[in-house]
C-alpha cells in the first residue's frame, strides 16, 4: 500500500473511531459528520486498493458504517420532528438544571488546548464565583487546556474594582498548580456574554527509532468558516512540533493548500483555530504518512574558503619558485658552457695524460 492511500487509511480510522465515540455518548449529530467524512475517506482507499481480500474487507466496513450512519440521520430527523431535538438552549431567568458541563462538556475533549471566554459582567462576588465554577469544569474534564483568557467589564467603584482584581488574582495562583495560565484584560465594548475563541492542536511525531524519516501530509478537504486574515476559522501546520516553528501552510474559507506538504524533520505541528459560532461548516480532513528523509550533499563554507585560500598560496609561490628555478637552470647552463669551453680550449694546450701501471 503506498504511503498516500496508507494515510488516507489512517485518517479514516481516526475519524471512525470518533464517531464511534461520539455514537456511544449519544452526540448523534456529530457523529453523521464523522461517518459520512469517514466513509468518504474509506471509500476512496478502496478505490485504490487492487482487487482481493484487502478491498472485500473495506468493502464490508463501509457498508457497517454507512447502514449506523443512515440510522442515526433517521434518528435525528425524528427528533427534530417531534421537538425533541435542538440546536439552541435558550436559559430562562430563574431556571434550573443548566450546569456548565451539561452546556459546554460536549466542547471539552482532549484536543483543547485554549479557551477565550468574553463576560463583560465578571465583576461582583457572585459573578466571579460562577466564573471559577467554570474554570474548575475545565480543570475536571478531559481537554489539555493550558490558557483560559477572560474579556471582561470593569465596575465604576474603587472598592469592587479592587475586590474583582483580587479575586482573579488569587484564581490565576490557584490554577498555576495545574498548568493552566488564566489572563485577563477590560473592555468598556461588550454587550453579551460568550465564549469566544477555541484552540485545538494536534502533534504528529514519527515512532521512535525513525530518525531518518520526514511526514508529508496533504490536505483532502476543508470546509471552514472564511474572514478577512482567517481571525475566525484557521488552520496552521508547522514544520515541528512547536507553534513558533516555520509555518508550511495556513487557510481558511473553501480553498485549501494543493498538493504534499513536507517537513524537514520528524514531527509535525497543526493548530486549528475557532471562534466558537455554530455553523455549518464541517472542519477540514488531512492525511499523513512517513517518507525516508532525501539525501543532501551539504559542505562547510569554511572548509572550502581554506581549501581556497590554500590553492591560492600555493599558486602566489608557485610563480617565484618557477621563476627562482629558471634563473638557476639558466646559471648553471652558463658555468657549464664555460667549463666545457675552457676543457675544450684545453685539448688545444697543454694536456699532461697519466696511464695507470701495474
Amino acid at each position: 500500500m503506498s504511503g498516500m492511500v496508507g494515510g488516507m487509511l489512517t485518517a479514516a480510522t481516526s475519524v471512525l473511531t470518533r464517531a464511534v465515540e461520539l455514537d456511544t455518548k449519544a452526540r448523534m449529530d456529530e457523529a453523521v459528520v464523522c461517518y459520512q467524512e469517514g466513509l468518504q475517506l474509506l471509500m476512496d482507499v478502496m478505490k485504490n486498493t487492487p482487487a482481493g481480500d484487502s478491498k472485500e474487507k473495506l468493502r464490508e466496513k463501509v457498508k457497517t458504517y454507512m447502514a449506523r450512519a443512515e440510522e442515526l440521520k433517521k434518528l435525528v430527523e425524528a427528533e427534530k420532528q417531534a421537538g425533541k431535538y435542538h440546536e439552541q438552549i435558550h436559559i430562562e431567568n430563574d431556571s434550573t438544571g443548566h450546569s456548565y458541563s451539561r452546556l459546554f462538556g460536549q466542547f471539552l475533549d482532549a484536543t483543547l488546548t485554549e479557551v477565550i471566554v468574553e463576560d463583560p459582567y465578571i465583576r461582583s462576588t457572585h459573578q466571579l464565583y460562577n466564573f471559577l465554577r467554570f474554570c474548575e469544569m475545565v480543570v475536571k474534564s478531559e481537554a489539555k487546556v493550558r490558557s483560559i483568557k477572560l474579556i471582561t467589564g470593569q465596575d465604576e467603584r474603587p472598592d469592587q474594582r479592587s475586590n474583582q482584581e483580587g479575586k482573579l488574582r488569587d484564581l490565576a495562583t490557584s490554577l498555576t498548580s495545574y498548568n493552566i495560565s488564566l489572563e485577563w484584560q477590560y473592555s468598556n465594548t461588550l454587550h453579551d456574554r460568550e465564549i469566544r475563541r477555541l484552540s485545538c492542536s494536534w502533534v504528529i511525531e514519527a515512532a521512535s527509532g525513525y530518525d531518518d524519516v520526514i511526514i508529508q501530509m496533504e490536505v483532502l478537504n476543508s470546509s471552514l468558516e472564511y474572514s478577512l486574515a482567517c481571525v475566525r476559522d484557521s488552520v496552521e501546520i508547522r514544520d515541528g512540533d512547536k507553534e513558533f516553528h516555520r509555518s508550511l501552510a495556513s487557510w481558511c474559507g473553501a480553498t485549501w493548500p494543493e498538493g504534499p506538504l513536507s517537513t524537514s524533520r520528524d514531527k509535525a505541528y497543526i493548530g486549528f483555530s475557532t471562534d466558537f459560532k455554530k455553523n455549518n461548516y464541517m472542519g477540514f480532513i488531512l492525511a499523513y504518512w512517513l517518507e525516508k528523509k532525501p539525501i543532501q550533499l551539504t559542505h562547510d563554507r569554511r572548509t572550502v574558503n581554506y581549501v581556497l585560500l590554500g590553492v591560492g598560496l600555493t599558486l602566489l609561490l608557485a610563480v617565484p619558485v618557477c621563476f627562482l628555478g629558471l634563473y638557476i637552470g639558466h646559471d648553471v647552463n652558463q658555468r657549464h658552457s664555460v667549463v666545457i669551453s675552457e676543457r675544450k680550449s684545453g685539448y688545444n694546450g697543454n694536456v699532461t695524460t697519466r696511464r695507470k701501471t701495474s
